[in-house]
């Protein structure tokens, strides 16, 4: 039962893993064009201490031994990050047609879905869920301050951007069909010696979207991409400053929410016992009423879970054969940390490029990146992994994006 509720978590993060954050830098193309056609679709699973080999047990099977589960949970700090975050968009522009007679702007359509996790956990809590109780006697278990939720949900937007600096901002609708949330207060777990003693305190919230309707809520929001030249005109740069997904949404009496603060005792019984369905208020009693479990269908306004990021991009038009970008992005949700960047950039004298790059925080620490181009002159496309490592099965993630442009002159 311990390692199907772990499996469960696992399940719901990488499910519908993701990456926002793109490793294929932005190819900035100042020059007029008719239409453009953009399609951006990425993947990433992140932690700072489950690593790749335990995960993919969990999601595609095998036995994981007990060295393996030590390991790992020699690893656990007193608090740990996992996560996720995409957003596979596609994207119509068209340059000519101009809403406003006076402004030389276009209008862009989107539509695409984004899928965000992210949970702070404690190393106790991962030692309860695979090792069972018996490394804890006679020791206080600290599952506080710990904090998971998720949110799901599919967008539309219209917007416009300015032809001259291809800077755009969209309104977009969202239909949200999922929402998790979970946190805990001051949560302990105490057991004497023998086991057969402990004390369990618990103060905590937790709120899940109810079985029914594909779409539990609706939502309204913004994504804005802003391009500033910086520099002198004869070493001119260019910098991105980007909002994704920068909204609310609300959910109308479709949330299940329970809210729990009590202390129980109780004696002869192993945390095991426990999670595999023991109870230790008797037959007949409903546990729930006994432990102060307080549950309610309520609405309720979120806000998305949105990204921001600023930092240099590449420069299409810029001859030099090497090309720095770099910059932060900050994962607006709770068990995410910000992250920062750093890489370079080579340009071939025909259509090939590539880049290596560095990357620090987010859901997990430091990891190599790397990307490959393709740029012609109406077609671009991109590959990129936001984690070396983990694609040869090492380290603590997955990540993988592609890039696809297409511009009409």
């Amino acid at each position: 039962m311990n390692k199907f509720l772990f499996t469960f978590m696992l399940l719901s993060l990488v499910t519908f893993n993701g990456f926002s954050q793109n490793f294929v830098p932005l190819v900035y193309d100042t020059l007029e064009r008719s239409q453009e056609i953009n399609l951006f679709a990425s993947g990433e699973f992140g932690s700072t201490a489950i690593s790749t080999k335990l995960s993919k047990h969990f999601l595609f099977g095998g036995e994981i031994s007990q060295s393996t589960i030590e390991k790992i949970d020699g690893k656990q700090k007193s608090l740990n990050r996992i996560g996720f975050y995409t957003d596979p968009t596609i994207e119509y522009i068209n340059y000519k047609v101009k809403p406003f007679k006076k402004k030389d702007w276009g209008i862009v359509v989107k539509a695409g879905l984004f899928y965000s996790g992210a949970a702070r956990y404690r190393k106790g809590a991962f030692g309860l869920l695979f090792r069972g109780n018996e490394p804890y006697l006679g020791k206080q278990v600290d599952l506080s301050n710990m904090v998971a939720g998720i949110t799901a949900a599919h967008k539309i937007g219209f917007g416009f951007i300015d032809n001259k600096t291809k800077s755009s901002v969209t309104l977009n609708i969202y239909g949200i069909t999922n929402y998790i949330n979970f946190y805990s207060n001051e949560t302990s777990l105490y057991q004497d010696n023998t086991g057969f003693d402990a004390k369990l305190m618990l103060d905590g919230k937790g709120m899940v979207a109810n079985m029914g309707p594909f779409y539990k809520g609706l939502g309204v929001g913004f994504d804005a991409n802003l391009f500033f030249k910086v520099g002198r005109e004869e070493k001119l740069s260019y910098l991105q400053v980007s909002f994704q997904n920068l909204g609310i949404g609300f959910i109308n009496k479709n949330i299940s929410s329970y809210e729990m603060d009590t202390t129980i005792y109780y004696d002869g019984y192993t945390f095991s016992d426990i999670i595999n369905g023991g109870t230790i208020f008797g037959k007949g009693k409903n546990i729930a009423d006994e432990i102060g479990l307080k549950r309610d269908t309520v609405s309720k306004v979120i806000a998305l879970p949105f990204t921001f990021q600023i930092g240099k991009i590449i420069d299409e038009h810029n001859t030099k054969k090497f090309q720095l970008f770099y910059g932060g992005k900050v994962y607006v949700m709770n068990g995410a940390l910000p992250m920062v960047y750093i890489g370079g950039h080579y340009r071939s004298n025909k259509w090939f490029r590539m880049g290596l790059g560095l990357s620090y925080g987010g859901f997990s620490g430091i990891r190599a990146n790397v990307y490959l181009q393709g740029v012609w002159k109406q077609f671009n496309v991109g590959i990129a992994t936001s984690d070396l490592v983990g694609i040869i099965g090492l380290g603590n993630g997955y990540g993988a994006s592609i890039n696809l442009n297409y511009r009409f002159n």
